[in-house]
């Protein structure tokens, strides 16, 4: 896959294709926006020329501009046969792109891709505000459209098609100051998002293709302190905000439909710092519907009321262990009538929602810290939590419920590169089971789970866990550093 461009080109993106005024004016001129377009270009390591820059009686006329940035990765041309530029009487400038834009991406090594993209904004306008040593840009259409136009991959054989259109757009770009590390904020909203991409196996002659539509968007992007790669410096950050009101995707394989999904409100945000990230995201009213001829089961559907993703954790090295967090919840999980059917054709199970929930706290080790001597840096995760805190684990279906909460000490990196048999983590485990034996003897009768092995299961269950008064069944997991293993007070290891 073509990479995508990295920090260091974000303003040579946005500067020619986006623009419009601020609430607050002060003077800009045709001439200081071209000049301001070059400088930032050649501090950021890439170029804008243009094959002739004409005066006229309001501005300038820049024809056959082209924008140059190359990395380790690949070579970026950005052309624009025309860019008019008029000074107006509050001090703005406006600007005018009466035909199409290109984009080429190639790709360096061995065997270079390459794609060409159009961009079809003529009915974009645009506005460039403030001064020269801090330009506010903001710009709208009633429709842009960016059609693939060439594509020569080895990575994607056959007749490859593709077209992103937006509809009812608006928005803004401010503070930016023309240094490569300097503020941006920008804001961005639609009416409508849709894209289309349709491949064409060449051996058997069989169409892709995949449809999808974003409905009410809304993205903000809020960074300082960016260094080349796009990541935040010392002081730096990145906060990106996400929202549609609705949104749906299908595919479809050979003119049948093979998937389709959908939901409601959407929601996801994302800071970053230099030293921890935090996501956080939400999606309501969420359907799925799957036809592909390999599963067991078809047709599998499936609606989900609502889920929810929170994570905050450190991303910088460190000699010390550092906080996190992690809350997952997965609410409403229903199947259709007929994916049922094909799981459970006798109905012995209850069809009731499903549920999950998981709390996580804890510390971990990151970096050069966190790996195990003696294996190679690929082969162990640049993260090893060192103490974990279950503040609550859940996981429901229909009347049946299990519920975890616990803390444990996690060994150490060295301790792990030891051999010791006895290295585990250390703490305890309280369980509790509602409505699981019913759910057990269920599954026997549905046929999902061969009786031997549920006879084994029903064992342990009455083996381990502890009848409480309601009615629930309560367990307690207990480790120790000498590597034993205890279950309600009963040695098992």
């Amino acid at each position: 896959m073509l990479p995508r461009p990295s920090n260091a080109i974000r303003p040579l993106i946005l500067l020619p294709a986006l623009a419009l005024p601020q609430m607050a004016f002060a003077d800009i001129t045709a001439a200081e926006l071209w000049a301001d377009w070059q400088s930032a270009a050649e501090a950021q390591g890439a170029s804008v020329t243009a094959e002739n820059v004409s005066e006229t009686s309001d501005g300038l006329t820049v024809s056959g501009l082209r924008s140059v940035y190359e990395d380790e990765l690949a070579n970026y041309v950005v052309t624009v046969p025309e860019v008019v530029m008029a000074n107006q009487s509050n001090g703005t400038v406006t600007l005018r792109i009466p035909q199409g834009k290109q984009v080429e991406i190639t790709e360096t090594g061995d065997a270079p891709e390459r794609m060409l993209i159009g961009l079809d904004s003529s009915q974009l306008t645009m506005t460039a505000s403030g001064t020269s040593a801090e330009t506010n840009y903001a710009w709208q259409a009633p429709e842009v459209t960016v059609t693939l136009l060439e594509a020569d991959s080895s990575t994607a054989p056959g007749d490859l098609d593709f077209t992103f259109a937006l509809s009812d757009l608006s928005g803004t770009l401010t503070g930016y100051d023309g240094e490569p590390d300097g503020p941006i904020e920008a804001f961005f909203k639609a009416a409508q998002s849709s894209w289309t991409i349709a491949m064409t196996d060449p051996e058997e002659g069989e169409m892709f293709e995949t449809n999808a539509r974003q409905q009410d968007i809304a993205i903000s992007l809020n960074s300082v302190g960016l260094d080349a790669e796009g990541l935040p410096q010392e002081d730096g950050k990145i906060a990106f905000t996400f929202a549609s009101a609705t949104g749906s995707t299908s595919t479809s394989q050979g003119g049948e439909v093979v998937s389709e999904a959908q939901h409601g409100k959407a929601d996801v945000a994302v800071n970053i710092s230099a030293t921890r990230a935090a996501y956080t995201a939400s999606i309501d009213a969420m359907s799925l519907l799957l036809n592909d001829p390999e599963l067991p089961v078809q047709p599998v559907a499936l609606d989900l009321e609502s889920l929810a993703l929170d994570l905050d954790a450190p991303i910088a090295d460190g000699e010390s262990p550092q906080a996190f967090d992690l809350n997952l919840d997965l609410a409403g999980l229903s199947l259709s009538d007929d994916t049922w059917a094909g799981i459970d054709p006798q109905s012995a199970l209850p069809r009731g929602p499903m549920a999950l929930r998981v709390d996580l706290a804890g510390e971990a080790l990151v970096g050069a810290a966190a790996k195990v001597p003696g294996l190679p840096a690929e082969a162990t995760p640049g993260f090893a939590p060192t103490d974990l805190d279950v503040k609550d684990l859940q996981l429901q279906l229909g009347e049946a419920k299990a519920q975890a909460t616990g803390s444990f000490t996690m060994p150490s990196p060295a301790e792990m590169a030891s051999g010791n048999a006895a290295t585990q983590p250390v703490g305890a485990l309280d369980v509790i089971l509602v409505g699981v034996p019913e759910l057990l003897a269920q599954l026997g009768q549905s046929g999902l789970v061969p009786q031997q092995q549920l006879m084994g299961a029903q064992m342990m269950l009455g083996m381990f866990a502890t009848p409480q008064e309601d009615g629930s069944l309560a367990s307690r997991v207990e480790t120790t550093p000498e590597g034993a293993l205890f279950v309600n007070g009963n040695r098992l290891r």
